[in-house]
């Protein structure tokens, strides 16, 4: 453009034109000329000697990931990064490799947790340390990726990670810090396990939330071959509703959630039918897509009485 211009008033503009064709054009000295029909915008640009330099990076790793994938990927685990920065390493998602070809996805905020294990194409692999990146950028990148079917190139340095596509790079800065292990809240045994149709779940989910209280609290029974989902805010009323359920194993169970937490879980699934398996009122609850290995949802249950 010869010049930076304000991004805001940039975008603003082009999203009004109601026609698909817009021409820019450098009129004159940092001056951007915005042409659709009838309309022409002129705005002041800054000059390029202002702007910072691309950062160089130097690669400990380069893979690549089907774009429409790593879209989708982005979508299953950023919703579960922390929007608190009292632990900035949480506000990120965690990308681990392993000696088996194999990258993890990450994310946690010490109530929910995501994680999405994908193979990937790697061309340099010099160490297994989580790279954390600002789960704020990987939600934009997500917004800027093709489904079409192109390839990203990742490429991660010591402060820096890339993502290239055929049309765009996106830089992102990598937080420091240790991302904490997870491996130890995530159940190795369960004693009960339901198998359930993802949609109905989600949508009595949301019609129960409706008389929620502040907190979001739900309960929900399992008993017989059924589940009951109850909600109660004082001096508002209740609701109770019930839904069948496709498969049990194990012992009756009731467990109180955060239930704007486990709709944002189902929605992610990306699955039909979905498992839950739990271990106790009080201990993290699995969820996870019916048959997907490389998927799993933590969520910790709430004390109620």
């Amino acid at each position: 453009m010869g010049g930076g211009t304000k991004l805001k008033y940039f975008l603003d503009i082009i999203r009004k034109f109601p026609s698909k064709i817009v021409t820019l054009e450098i009129t004159e000295h940092l001056i951007l000329a915005i042409r659709s029909d009838m309309s022409v915008y002129r705005l002041c640009g800054l000059d390029p000697m202002d702007f910072p330099g691309v950062p160089k990076v130097e690669p400990i790793m380069i893979f690549n990931i089907q774009s429409s994938l790593l879209h989708r990927v982005i979508r299953q685990v950023v919703f579960a990064v922390s929007t608190s920065e009292n632990r900035p390493v949480l506000t990120g998602v965690s990308c681990q490799n392993d000696a088996n070809g194999r990258l993890r996805f990450l994310a946690t905020d010490g109530v929910k947790l995501a994680s999405r294990t994908i193979d990937m194409d790697t061309k340099y692999v010099q160490c297994y340390t989580p790279i954390i990146i600002p789960g704020k950028n990987l939600y934009e990148l997500s917004k800027l990726l093709s489904d079409e079917q192109e390839s990203t190139e990742i490429i991660f340095g010591e402060n820096q990670a890339i993502f290239k596509t055929r049309n765009m790079i996106f830089y992102s800065a990598i937080i420091d810090g240790t991302y904490p292990s997870v491996e130890h809240i995530i159940p190795v045994s369960h004693s009960t396990e339901i198998l359930v149709d993802t949609g109905n779940i989600l949508s009595a989910l949301e019609r129960v939330s409706l008389l929620a209280d502040d907190s979001n609290l739900l309960r929900l029974n399992v008993t017989g071959n059924r589940i009951e989902l109850v909600a109660r805010t004082a001096e508002i009323g209740d609701v109770y509703e019930e839904m069948s359920i496709e498969h049990i194993a194990g012992a009756e169970i009731q467990i109180s959630f955060n239930g704007k937490h486990m709709r944002d879980i189902l929605r992610s699934t990306d699955s039909a039918k979905t498992t839950l398996k739990f271990s106790g009122k009080l201990n993290p609850m699995i969820i996870e897509p019916f048959q997907d290995s490389q998927s799993i949802y933590i969520l910790t249950p709430i004390r109620s009485k």
